[in-house]
């Protein structure tokens, strides 16, 4: 019986539940024992039809499996680990929790193999099938991800052949406490455009919602480098070509850096650009005092230009303001030998 998206009850006299939460957000208790409780109850009164509505079940989920980075980084290099598994019996389903791993089992030619998980019913199966975990990050099931998901889109236009390119990830300000938000992201949007890139680059946003899995590998394939707000929308930089520069914007003191060990490990050069949040929750000055007040947990922000022009794009040759301070550096140093 798979009791949720990640736990398996292993024998029923005593009850004995197969934890698989796992993760790099995973509490420090995923399942309670109210939950255990209930489930020795379940089983002790016979509550419900038991009988197995699956034959065979693969289990492509965790705790968090509903988000994107969990569903692609986590969850789906579950189904990588199972992919020849999965191929050669198409009975096999795919237990889930999330409707990107119902894209990503597209991507990997697997259609109507999906069965989502329904927290409001338990799942039987006659045999279960629980992949090893896939955290912490490991550079070979990431890897073969990125070559299957790859193989997914049309032909792309190699590096050498094609414009520089910026694409700067846009978060909605409206969802969850701010949802991580740059506030100025027009601000940011026009300074790169007027001061800080050469015409020739091009220069984009990724929307926070409405795009595909397939428009992510295609849009973020044929990018040099990206510029985001600490949040899921990082989990494209797989897509990335090796050697592609990230600047992720994150707070001062942030813990999880879990998208600068993924760009590193399919090696792109990383750095952080970090703000400091202040009493106000970083929102605008302009706001009366009572709307700054009532407004102090969000998590939306706004970065300062001047401290993103000096500290937050010194190691990425493609700003024309960095191409510049280099040369400027390079003619003193030829007055200073002469």
């Amino acid at each position: 019986m798979v009791v949720s998206s990640y736990a398996v009850v292993i024998t029923s006299d005593p009850v004995a539940v197969l934890d698989l939460a796992g993760g790099c957000c995973r509490p420090e208790a995923a399942f309670s024992f109210m939950q255990l409780a209930s489930i020795d109850a379940f089983l002790r009164n016979g509550r419900g039809d038991t009988s197995a509505e699956h034959a065979w079940l693969f289990l492509a989920s965790h705790f968090h499996s509903s988000t994107y980075f969990h569903a692609l980084g986590e969850a789906a290099p579950k189904l990588i680990w199972g992919l020849r598994l999965l191929r050669e019996n198409p009975t096999l389903k795919v237990l889930h929790s999330s409707r990107f791993i119902d894209e990503v089992l597209h991507a990997l030619q697997l259609p109507g193999r999906a069965v989502a998980y329904d927290s409001s019913k338990r799942h039987f199966a006659r045999r279960v099938t629980v992949p090893p975990p896939a955290y912490p990050l490991n550079l070979g099931p990431l890897q073969a991800l990125r070559r299957e998901l790859m193989g997914s889109v049309e032909a792309r236009v190699p590096r050498a052949n094609r414009a520089r390119s910026v694409l700067v990830v846009r978060r909605s300000a409206i969802i969850h406490r701010g949802g991580r938000a740059l506030l100025n992201h027009d601000e940011l949007m026009f300074t790169l455009r007027n001061v800080l890139l050469d015409m020739s680059v091009t220069l984009a946003e990724w929307p926070p919602t409405g795009t595909t899995l397939k428009q992510a590998v295609k849009v973020w394939s044929e990018i040099d480098t990206v510029i985001a707000p600490h949040g899921a929308g990082l989990t494209n930089v797989l897509f990335l070509t090796p050697g592609s520069t990230v600047i992720e914007i994150v707070a001062k003191g942030q813990k999880g850096r879990v998208y600068g060990t993924m760009s590193r490990l399919l090696g792109h050069k990383y750095t952080t650009c970090e703000y400091v949040r202040d009493g106000r929750g970083t929102m605008p000055l302009s706001l009366p005092a009572h709307a700054q007040a009532a407004s102090s947990g969000t998590s939306a922000f706004s970065l300062n230009m001047s401290h993103f022009m000096s500290s937050c794009i010194q190691n990425a040759s493609i700003f024309l303001y960095v191409k510049r301070a280099a040369a400027r550096r390079t003619r003193s140093r030829a007055r200073t030998e002469l």
